[in-house]
């Protein structure tokens, strides 16, 4: 009888032992998981806001172009481009402050 219950709790230990190990992965891929969603979003993020950016830098490169052929014929229209390229570039220099400032939040 005494090998019995001993045989016993050896199988109650070992399943209790396995049910563990089994939780233990199962968190671990779940934990897996997640950090990967989380690195896709970041990246889609990343991707969308270096997108933005750049059309930024390439309508900012347009106005100053605009405005250097302009300087000497309309220059009305020339400090009008100008405006619009501060404006624009201050626009840029806010929001690469923001995405840093973001970015910093996320790291801490």
């Amino acid at each position: 009888m005494f090998y019995l219950d001993s045989a016993m709790i050896i199988v109650v230990v070992i399943g209790i032992l396995a049910a563990r190990k089994a939780l233990k992965r199962r968190r671990r891929l779940r934990e897996n998981r997640l950090a990967a969603e989380l690195r896709k979003r970041l990246e889609r993020e990343y991707l969308e806001h270096d997108r933005e950016f750049g059309q930024n830098l390439a309508c900012l490169i347009i106005q100053l172009r605009l405005a250097r052929r302009l300087r000497s014929i309309k220059p009305d229209q020339s400090a009008a481009a100008l405006d619009q390229a501060t404006s624009l570039a201050l626009l840029c220099l806010n929001d690469i402050r923001s995405q840093v400032s973001l970015r910093q939040a996320r790291a801490e």
